[in-house]
């Protein structure tokens, strides 16, 4: 007889440390199926899945299931019962990932960079309960209730507000600055380790008095008549969400499900507006129109840049000087605003007049003065993307290219207009990367003959590799002078709507007067950008090695995207000299080319064409002047 082994030991839910906002969050979750699951931000190390394996202890026996980035949909939701077609032809359901976390929790690591038809699943299955398969021939559905847990690093890319809106309650989480906490932190963790079982059993009290409260306050949530919400708490949302300026009405409904959950935890007799105070910032961190993402306990506007938030100006100059000097690619680039410093995709409305603030460049910008766009035919935008993309893709791997366009992938013509890389689910007889069987197909085709590899037909891939834009834009005073700056804001307000259309995900960077700003962090591409390229102004010198080189490293930080650096300028600066001893970048990448037509013609410059001859791999783009 094999002896029993017991399950390891997991970090007790009690003895964490230094983060009760996110125990509470999952809490509630816990508490309130119907609230969506919990979304967490933050850094590694931040007891994100230590927190969530937590939880699941407390609800045993159930259990804790990890959903891995590379899972399919067939994964997750269940598929085709391939011994039964296989052997009895007979058509069967094969659970998914999904049906083996009933009643327990579903973690989703770095859920910002799964497939959007995934995420799309998992949120509709943890609102409902059920989990309906209609596909490979299958009409299945079971019950599925779960708390899900999703956590992500914004720094690598954000969520479509669409997924994030259905996401019931959010935390952010920071590095613990006080020494005193991390030193406790730090050695509860080496205790753990060291004796996992005596650790357990020295919280073993208030892992029981957690557990008996969280059944306790689920039986209370499942009454209807045992907690229920006056009008003053209904008026409390009501002006919470307002406040927020969140869209549509799920914010109110999942804060009151929180207040009420947080009440039954509480064991108070009624709900009340305090309540909902509580639990409103948990509710609106990932809603509002402005949240400050350095703060999880309240909701309020980002502070106004202070020139002495700044870094000291630097003096207007010619054109590219203060770059000229740079010998070596690697030297960090001074910015005007840090990524570090906020969390990417977080803007706010900008104001009428180009004022300093987090959007607009800061003092010291040059002489800047105001220039309106230049409006550029859609069309014609669209099809310079779409141009310069394919041709990216030749350069790269003529094999490839011809790969994606047979199947559907940013194929000339298609309804992504090269911005995107199309998903489709079509049988097909040839494989391609990253595709799997369509056992539906594939059985049809074998009829009742043993199966060989002949009747295989394949699905190709879903949720293809997200595509991410990082434009840099040129705000010197040449670009300005020459009307190219009018020019590009026109064919740049084109491009963040194609691929806003497109759910992809963008930056923005702005360079002019010996300074970079980083006007749009990586995030996916914001609804309206007319409200934040319209105001930007241009003047000053043209840093040009410095710029690229900040580029560079942003994308290097997305190296699970494909990412597409589009440099929009006229390259009139002496950096170019510089950048021709710089080896071959390894992004893909696309120089806008601003110079007018009176500079090309009697090769003044040539900037651009004088880098693409280096750098085989890059693309020089015309841009057409009207």
């Amino acid at each position: 007889m094999s002896p029993n082994h017991d399950p390891a030991p997991v970090f007790p839910l009690s003895a964490i440390q230094g983060q009760p906002t996110l125990v509470q969050a999952l809490l509630l979750a816990a508490i309130e199926p119907q609230l969506g699951g919990v979304l967490i931000r933050g850094p590694r190390g931040t007891a994100k899945s230590t927190a969530a394996r937590a939880l699941a202890d407390l609800l045993t026996p159930a259990p804790f299931v990890t959903l891995p980035l590379g899972a399919s949909i067939e994964h997750v939701t269940g598929s085709l019962d391939l011994s039964k077609a296989l052997s009895g032809h007979e058509v069967g359901f094969a659970p998914g990932l999904i049906a083996k976390a009933h009643d327990g929790v579903l973690y989703v690591d770095e859920i910002n960079l799964l497939p959007d038809a995934i995420v799309d699943v998992l949120l509709d299955v943890a609102a409902s309960g059920i989990n309906r398969i209609e596909r490979d021939g299958i009409s299945h559905s079971h019950a599925a209730r779960f708390v899900l847990i999703g956590t992500m690093n914004p720094e690598e890319g954000m969520l479509r507000p669409q997924l994030l809106d259905r996401l019931g309650l959010c935390v952010q989480l920071d590095n613990a600055q006080d020494p005193q906490l991390r030193s406790s932190i730090v050695k509860a963790r080496l205790r753990f380790d060291q004796d996992p079982q005596g650790f357990a059993r020295s919280h073993a009290t208030g892992q029981q008095e957690i557990r008996q409260r969280l059944t306790l306050a689920r039986s209370r949530c499942r009454n209807a008549s045992e907690l229920t919400w006056s009008d003053a708490v209904h008026e409390a949302v009501a002006l919470q969400c307002i406040a927020a300026q969140v869209d549509g009405l799920r914010a109110d409904l999942v804060m009151l499900r929180a207040a009420r959950a947080l009440a039954a935890w509480q064991g108070s007799q009624s709900i009340t507006p305090a309540h909902v105070s509580e639990v409103a910032p948990l509710v609106l961190q990932h809603r509002a129109s402005q949240p400050d993402p350095g703060s999880s306990s309240q909701l309020r506007q980002p502070p106004a840049a202070t020139p002495s938030a700044q870094p000291p100006a630097t003096p207007a100059t010619p054109s590219g000087a203060g770059s000229a000097a740079r010998t070596e690619p690697d030297t960090q680039a001074p910015a005007s605003h840090s990524p570090a410093t906020r969390e990417p995709g977080a803007t706010s409305s900008l104001p009428q007049e180009a004022g300093p603030s987090l959007e607009q460049p800061p003092a010291g910008w040059g002489q800047a003065q105001a220039v309106s766009s230049t409006a550029f035919d859609a069309q014609q935008a669209d099809a310079m993307a779409q141009a310069a993309l394919e041709a990216l893709a030749a350069k790269k791997s003529p094999s490839l290219r011809s790969a994606a366009l047979s199947a559907g992938r940013g194929q000339i013509g298609s309804e992504n207009h090269g911005l995107a890389l199309a998903s489709h689910a079509v049988p097909s007889v040839h494989k391609m990367p990253g595709a799997s069987i369509d056992w539906t197909a594939t059985l049809r085709q074998r009829q009742d003959q043993p199966l060989v590899h002949a009747h295989l037909r394949w699905r190709q891939p879903e949720g293809a590799v997200r595509r991410q834009h990082l434009f840099l834009l040129d705000c010197s005073a040449s670009m300005v002078e020459s009307g190219a700056f009018a020019q590009a804001k026109g064919l740049l307000l084109q491009w963040l709507r194609r691929a806003y259309l497109q759910r992809e995900s963008v930056a923005l960077l702005c360079f002019g007067a010996g300074r970079l700003h980083w006007l749009l962090e990586p995030t996916r591409a914001p609804r309206w950008n007319a409200d934040l390229i319209e105001p930007l102004r241009g003047g000053g010198g043209t840093p040009l090695a410095q710029a690229l080189q900040a580029g560079w490293q942003m994308t290097a930080r997305y190296s699970r995207q494909s990412s597409c650096l589009w440099l929009i300028s006229d390259f009139r600066s002496p950096d170019v000299l510089q950048l021709e001893r710089w080896p071959a970048p390894a992004v893909a990448q696309v120089l806008v080319d601003c110079e007018t037509a009176a500079v090309q013609s009697k090769r003044l410059f040539g900037g651009a064409e004088r880098l693409v001859k280096v750098w085989p791999d890059t693309l020089r783009l015309p841009l057409k002047f009207s």
